[in-house]
């Protein structure tokens, strides 16, 4: 997949980028810096699925979905490393 992998700040920046093919972002830094995360995580990824539904069709965010998981806040429990373990 086309993943972009800096300069993704806004909810517009997730739409254009979309729009140019570009499958996954990673926005870590974004979410980090802006004062509610979960806001702009569904801001992005409502402008990325509409971009690629606009492109593909109505089964577009297919993709997008499986990989909003990862965009839950830390608040929400601990994170957990691909082995299964709890971070620490």
């Amino acid at each position: 997949p086309r993943v972009a992998e800096s300069g993704v700040v806004t909810a517009e920046d997730a739409r254009r980028l979309a729009a140019a093919g570009y499958e996954l972002a990673l926005v870590g830094s974004a979410l980090m810096q802006g004062g509610d995360p979960r806001a702009l995580a569904a801001a992005m990824l409502d402008a990325g699925r509409g971009a690629r539904a606009s492109l593909q069709g109505t089964h577009a965010g297919a993709t997008t979905q499986v990989h909003a998981a990862a965009l839950q806040p830390a608040a929400q429990g601990p994170a957990h490393r691909r082995d299964g373990k709890a971070s620490t």
